[in-house]
């Protein structure tokens, strides 16, 4: 195993990804790339949009945010790692990466931020294990989690 991916949506389903992708990335020796896929919120979508420079914006600071929540995994073992942030919806950016990128090992959190989109368009995770390109790791959530 030379390539894991971590995505993230900065949820706790993501943090604990992190700290699995992170003790396999130390016992393998594995690079990983932290992944996040940037949506307009569905919300934007049901009303008039703010400015684009505000949406922007808006998601820049999500995406920062969402990386920010899963990097001290890394840190505190002292792995390295490279980020990654695209747009679009998020299961096609997470399979189109690894196929792209030879990655060996995606390991994704269990459930993201959003219960009700989960609900409607089925979840992210569920979709990555139909069509990726590799072995996918799903995350469970920890006890205090359920």
């Amino acid at each position: 195993m030379e390539h894991i991916l971590v995505p993230t949506d900065g949820s706790e389903g993501a943090i604990e990804a992190a700290r699995l992708a992170a003790a396999m990335a130390e016992k393998f020796g594995a690079r990983v790339t932290i992944l996040h896929a940037s949506q307009i919120p569905s919300s934007f979508m049901l009303g008039v949009a703010p400015p684009v420079a505000e949406i922007s914006e808006f998601l820049e600071v999500v995406a920062k945010e969402s990386v920010d929540n899963v990097r001290p995994a890394f840190d505190e073992k002292g792995i390295s790692y490279d980020t990654e942030v695209r747009n679009g919806s998020p299961a096609t950016v997470i399979v189109d990466f690894a196929a792209e990128n030879d990655v060996d090992l995606i390991v994704i959190g269990h459930r993201g931020l959003s219960g009700f989109e989960r609900f409607l368009l089925g979840s992210v995770s569920g979709k990555v294990v139909n069509h990726a390109p590799c072995a996918v790791l799903v995350a469970a959530p920890t006890r205090e989690e359920e």
